[in-house]
């Protein structure tokens, strides 16, 4: 396969599942449904969105994403992770999430992520916010798992994807690889 003009080694058990091309229609799609929400803000300063990527992995999305959104957004970025990326399995503690002084109070804030599985994660996010004074949180995810009932719902989804398979690609990594790749994979 290649990326970017160069021949990317991607393994023989990763199969493709959304095409870059089908990821950037789908992201543009999501910018002018995002771009409705904030112009539809009723309050001063409602316009002014505080947007967080949650890293790592939300990134990638969220660099496209910011630039398929017409409005300004204030970005900070915040940290947060639900699995152990050597292993790719949930940690036992639960969700861990690190954001610093933000200045949420009065706000509406946008929640840009690479995946939903459980909603654990984007829950325990928007939990935080509320109780940071944040007057609106809304979540958009590239990819949404379905199949069971999630803690937690995004208002936005670009793809919705029934199954247990990890993702790999598009930010989404295999043991902290292949976040790089264009495109997002299944790996079996």
């Amino acid at each position: 396969m290649r990326y970017g003009g160069s021949v990317s080694r991607v393994p023989s058990s990763y199969e493709q599942l959304y095409s870059k091309e089908a990821i950037a229609t789908r992201v543009r799609e999501l910018g002018v449904e995002i771009d409705a929400w904030i112009d539809g803000g009723q309050g001063e300063g409602d316009r002014d969105v505080l947007a967080l990527p949650v890293l790592r992995g939300g990134l990638y999305f969220f660099a496209d994403l910011s630039r398929a959104i017409s409005n300004s957004l204030e970005v900070h970025p915040i940290q947060s992770w639900a699995y152990n990326g050597e292993e790719n399995t949930a940690l036992p503690s639960g969700v861990a999430v690190k954001m610093s002084d933000l200045p949420v109070r009065g706000r509406r804030v946008l929640i840009v992520d690479d995946i939903c599985d459980s909603g654990r994660t984007l829950e325990a996010i928007h939990k935080s916010l509320l109780e940071r004074g944040a007057r609106e949180v809304c979540a958009s995810v590239l990819v949404q798992r379905i199949g069971s009932e999630p803690n937690f719902r995004p208002r936005w989804t670009g793809f919705q994807y029934d199954g247990p398979e990890w993702f790999v690609g598009y930010g989404m990594d295999d043991g902290g690889r292949w976040r790089n790749l264009s495109d997002i994979f299944l790996v079996r």
